[in-house]
């Protein structure tokens, strides 16, 4: 993961190959904004995007705040993370000040 202005890009390691009705979504979430529970926090980032087949992807504009990235595997192509049907890394790891 890096942050180059207010522009965060990261690039997930993908084992093996997704099929035609899977893609992975990277979320960039609020760091420190109290959720009543996971799933709302992992379903309401403050901003996604699709990731390459290369596993890389590209927040641009992210405004001022503080951020950590999750992402999901989009199992039935849907858009929304379904926990237990969805593969969900969840959002933690460094936290990203975008000043």
């Amino acid at each position: 993961l890096e942050l180059d202005g207010n522009r965060i890009s990261g690039r997930l390691i993908i084992a093996g190959k997704l099929s035609s009705e899977e893609r992975i979504i990277a979320g960039l979430y609020l760091f420190g904004v109290p959720y009543r529970d996971d799933v709302l926090r992992l379903a309401s980032p403050f901003l996604r995007t699709d990731v390459g087949k290369s596993g890389k992807f590209v927040f641009e504009a992210v405004p001022p705040g503080m951020y950590v990235v999750g992402a999901f595997l989009d199992v039935n192509n849907n858009g929304r993370v379904e926990p237990g049907i969805d593969i969900v890394a969840w959002p933690s790891g460094p936290v990203f000040t975008v000043k």
